[in-house]
């Protein structure tokens, strides 16, 4: 279980269950395209993105099972600023920042452009897939969260 401080407001998946199956599926089928620790990594970042503390949590979790170190899961959030991430990571989370920080209107070319030249096809159509999906359940998971008093 999970030390962060979640307690939700509703279970929208238990009030609509067809619902979180959809999305639940939709992601799956997306991931499962994808290399699983690069996917994790896109993960932890929507959910740091979006505010998400239990996604964080869950992820990041989720990674380090897979063998991700501590050393890289803590510098996600700064992976600009690192040299620990390889090219074709850091292209895609530039991209899951770029479709999940909103207000700034279309990805940048410069940014579609390297997730272009670092993925194929298919990849690409899934970890745009991926990325839209985890914000959806990010959002829902933040709309219910609310932190006891």
């Amino acid at each position: 279980m999970s030390d962060v401080a979640y307690e939700p407001r509703m279970e929208p998946r238990q009030v609509a269950p067809q619902l979180n199956t959809a999305l639940a599926a939709l992601l799956d089928k997306a991931v499962g395209f994808l290399d699983p620790l690069l996917t994790e990594l896109v993960l932890v970042r929507t959910a740091q993105l979006t505010g998400n503390a239990h996604g964080v949590d869950l992820h990041a979790a989720a990674a380090a099972g897979k063998g991700e170190s501590d050393r890289r899961l803590h510098a996600i959030a700064v992976w600009r600023q690192t040299d620990l991430f390889t090219p074709k990571e850091r292209a895609a989370l530039d991209l899951a920042e770029a479709m999940t920080v909103t207000g700034r209107g279309p990805v940048p070319d410069r940014v579609w452009e390297e997730a272009r030249a670092r993925f194929s096809e298919g990849e690409l159509a899934h970890l745009l897939f991926s990325i839209a999906s985890a914000n959806a359940v990010n959002q829902v998971d933040v709309a219910v969260s609310r932190r006891p008093e």
